[in-house]
């Protein structure tokens, strides 16, 4: 059902009468991004022309740029978010923007402006100013300390994700099911890290089949060796590179064709 409601989200329909095409493709990234499916829904949101945005449509595309941890996806949007003023993310984006298109010289009042303001502060700031300084001219190092925070929201999630942070266990339960699938989704991350949460999404259908083998797989080609995930894709290697005999209880397993496996499949299926 998950897998049918993303491709019908995702397919190219005629916008209802009486309804706005930013505000129609901004209810369906926001659904893709509160279900999991963080790509999708900054897809979604891309496909429409910034100069065609509705206070809606930014709010959607702040949300999916955050699910996917992509700080540079706010960039086409934020001069005009911030102008709303009704968006404090997009308030804070343009500094961070002006920070990753390397003109530190402009960003830095922004972001001063934004905390004497009271825009963002704490963990959220810091957060700013790590991917702020991210680009190609920063030079501050920010140290982001989690001991003080007791909940994660999609801010600190996608700037976290965005400079590599690691975001404590603890903060990661606190955080909606959809949290999972845009950690299974990232690129950014660990494919270790990613496949803590891959099969949740896998059986979801955030997650393809194939795209989790390639998951195990660059797991396999690693040089740490170590872990239970190392073994499940050393299981998923031989699985594939096996004789035939190896293979079969993988084939009725998956088939769903005969209501019975075959005899010589019976030792190993599953």
């Amino acid at each position: 059902m998950s897998i049918a409601l993303r491709r019908a989200l995702m397919a190219r329909v005629d916008t209802p009468r009486g309804v706005n095409g930013a505000d129609f493709a901004a209810e369906r990234s926001w659904l893709l991004t509160r279900m999991g499916e963080s790509v999708a829904a900054r897809a979604m949101a891309q496909a429409v022309d910034t100069e065609d945005y509705t206070p809606k449509m930014f709010e959607a595309a702040m949300q999916a740029a955050l699910a996917t941890g992509d700080a540079a996806a706010l960039c086409p949007a934020a001069e005009a978010g911030a102008e709303l003023g009704q968006e404090r993310g997009w308030i804070m984006a343009r500094a961070i923007c002006a920070g990753l298109s390397g003109t530190p010289a402009r960003a830095q009042p922004l972001l001063a402006q934004a905390r004497k303001a009271g825009i963002a502060g704490g963990v959220d700031f810091l957060l700013a100013q790590k991917v702020a300084g991210a680009g190609q001219s920063g030079r501050q190092a920010v140290t982001i300390e989690w001991d003080s925070v007791d909940h994660l929201t999609a801010w600190r999630y996608g700037m976290a994700t965005a400079t590599g942070v690691e975001i404590p266990e603890s903060l990661l339960a606190t955080a909606s099911p959809a949290v999972q699938g845009w950690r299974a989704l990232s690129p950014t991350l660990d494919p270790r890290v990613r496949a803590a949460v891959a099969e949740l999404a896998a059986a979801r259908g955030i997650l393809s089949s194939a795209a989790l083998v390639d998951l195990y797989s660059a797991i396999d080609a690693g040089d740490d060796q170590t872990g239970a995930e190392v073994g499940i894709a050393r299981d998923l290697r031989a699985a594939y590179e096996g004789p035939d005999a190896r293979r079969a209880p993988m084939r009725w397993c998956g088939c769903g064709m005969n209501p019975r496996p075959p005899k010589a499949a019976m030792p190993g299926w599953c």
